[in-house]
């Protein structure tokens, strides 16, 4: 629950407050006995409203948690990628072949940290891929080389492609 629904929450229960009082002054004065029945009644209307916003509450403050924790170890996830990425373009020896490596290393760094969890499977099918790169690039196989830096290369697009989509 955002601050506007809380904010909310409180006005009306504040209004509720001021009705019931009236309401009970009003039925004091027509009958005591029925005055007191209605002082009852807006006491338990009231505290249910005070426990369902705090119930309410508690539930948003823990979701809002768990949504910061899983954005930070996805934000984790991809550093690590990237540091990956970086790591397999430091193992190539061909100049031009490091340069895109080194080139998709820096895209890994700008892409989008937090993904939906629809993106997870392309995401791991991203890692396998680097060290896929990572391997050919131990291997000094030009052509693994290069074709790990495509697939990686179009994985990347397509899940930046679909981050901005699902947003």
């Amino acid at each position: 629950m955002n601050k506007g629904w809380i904010k909310l929450w409180i006005l009306l229960t504040l209004i509720l407050c001021v009705v019931s009082y009236f309401i009970v002054r009003y039925c004091m004065k027509i009958e005591p006995e029925a005055g007191q029945l209605a002082a009852g009644g807006a006491v338990c209307l009231f505290l249910s409203l005070v426990i369902s916003l705090w119930v309410n509450a508690s539930r948003s403050r823990k979701s809002e948690k768990k949504e910061q924790e899983r954005q930070q170890s996805q934000t984790a996830q991809m550093r690590i990628m990237a540091g990956e990425a970086a790591a397999a373009a430091d193992l190539i020896t061909d100049p031009e072949l490091h340069k895109k490596a080194s080139v998709l290393a820096e895209d890994f760094r700008y892409s989008d940290p937090v993904s939906p969890p629809e993106l997870s499977e392309l995401e791991d099918r991203i890692r396998k891929n680097i060290g896929y790169l990572k391997e050919a690039a131990e291997d000094g196989n030009r052509q693994a080389i290069e074709d790990s830096l495509k697939q990686t290369e179009n994985l990347l697009k397509e899940r930046n492609n679909k981050c901005k989509a699902l947003k």
